[in-house]
């Protein structure tokens, strides 16, 4: 079976742009029998369908960037279809676009669907240099997120990669590689900035600058990523709620007065300094395969702050690889309390009125509940079995049992309720 699985790595390294413009340590571990076409076409897709039960009224997408759909029966999170196409004008200046169709939220642009399209161009063997939408080089399967045929599991663990919906970056990299002793090394910095989507929230991550370093050696890939930039996120109606919690800052009672400006503060979701640190590993060898990632989101604004990890180990044994996985996602910040201010401005309710300390009230429920909607608090543990029909098709089978605590939901539409959650899928995954 090691034969399918190196056709595996093969044909995802493939519909990569970075196996032929950039050579990967995987990619540049294959022979080369004769020279690439100068025009390659590619393509892959996943149809998937899973069914979700929660005891808390939430409901499934596989990351931020789609917005949960109903109840029961789902084909849109995980089926998608991408094409991808590479020039190569000479032996050192190449070409590449992909796109790819899946589910997105209506403030989706249509340009979204480019996922790469770049100038690539290779000034010496061992060093590349990129311009144009890039792949966002931040985690293990940043090559091939979209290829469900390029990794074990249905979908990479929403745990991590489902609060990290960036796929792509429109600036430029430089990467280069080179060997040490038995190891096959390389770095990558990147610069650039992205558009991307937050349940259904357009985003931007701008002034964004990158460097990842790893290590290949012996079936064992160590990696780790450090990312810095400026993240903006538009929320509707966001003008007219500050606009409300000015107006409360401007009430005689001090500790109101302060509630309501720190409220203002963490709502503030412009131009927020962020960092993001992330460490992998991949293991392939002796018919086992391990991926491991841990990772952190520190910002200015707390409340968007958070940290994700996950381990999923596999056995092959002939055709079929039955794997697990465990997987945590926190937010950094505690949840927001809603503040008791009819209670602290009743006393002035004949000056300013009744109706002004209910509207007051109002205004810090709403700040509270909107800040809680972007929390992420759960755990997962997987179960699942991969058959590979044959060198180019496979079809997964996966069960996962979520636990999801109270003001943690950001994950389920930003359900406030704690519950658990069990969701059954499969997928047959394609490349050609």
């Amino acid at each position: 079976m090691k034969t399918a699985w190196q056709l595996i790595h093969r044909s995802t390294r493939l519909l990569a742009a970075t196996a032929v413009a950039c050579g990967t340590g995987l990619a540049l571990a294959q022979p080369t029998e004769e020279a690439p076409p100068n025009l390659l076409f590619s393509g892959f897709g996943t149809i998937g369908a899973s069914k979700a039960s929660t005891d808390f009224g939430g409901t499934f997408a596989r990351d931020v960037s789609q917005v949960p759909g109903p109840s029961g029966l789902q084909l849109r999170p995980d089926t998608r279809v991408g094409a991808q196409i590479n020039w190569r004008a000479t032996d050192t200046l190449e070409a590449v676009g992909q796109v790819v169709l899946r589910d997105r939220p209506d403030s989706a642009q249509s340009s979204d669907s480019i996922e790469w399209a770049f100038v690539a161009y290779r000034p010496t063997p061992d060093t590349t240099l990129r311009v144009g939408r890039l792949n966002a080089d931040l985690y293990l399967l940043s090559d091939f997120r979209n290829v469900g045929y390029g990794y074990l599991s249905v979908r990479p663990p929403p745990d991590f990669y489902g609060v990290m919906s960036m796929n792509n970056l429109d600036g430029v990299d430089i990467s280069h590689n080179w060997r040490m002793g038995d190891a096959d090394w390389r770095v990558k910095a990147t610069a650039g900035a992205s558009r991307y989507d937050m349940m259904a929230l357009r985003s931007r991550f701008n002034d964004a600058r990158g460097l990842t370093l790893s290590r290949d050696n012996d079936g064992l890939t160590l990696r780790g990523t450090l990312a810095t930039g400026h993240l903006s996120v538009n929320l509707p109606g966001l003008e007219l709620l500050q606009q409300g919690l000015s107006q409360v800052t401007l009430a005689p009672v001090a500790s109101v007065a302060a509630q309501a400006k720190a409220l203002s503060s963490a709502l503030n979701f412009q131009d927020i300094r962020a960092r993001y640190v992330a460490l992998g590993l991949a293991y392939d060898k002796h018919d086992w395969l391990v991926n491991a990632e841990w990772m952190r989101i520190s910002t200015s604004n707390q409340a968007i702050s958070g940290t994700g990890t996950y381990v999923m180990a596999g056995r092959r044994l002939g055709a079929f690889t039955p794997y697990v996985g465990l997987s945590r996602a926190r937010s950094l910040s505690a949840a927001a309390t809603a503040p008791n201010w009819a209670r602290d401005l009743m006393p002035l309710a004949p000056v300013i009125g009744l109706n002004a300390v209910a509207q007051a009230q109002a205004v810090g429920d709403i700040a509270t509940g909107v800040l809680n909607t972007y929390r992420v608090d759960q755990h997962t543990r997987t179960l699942g079995v991969r058959w590979d029909i044959r060198p180019n098709l496979s079809l997964k089978a996966q069960w996962d049992w979520v636990t999801v605590r109270p003001l943690g939901g950001v994950m389920w539409g930003g359900n406030s309720n704690g519950g658990s959650a069990n969701v059954g899928s499969v997928a047959l995954d394609f490349v050609y």
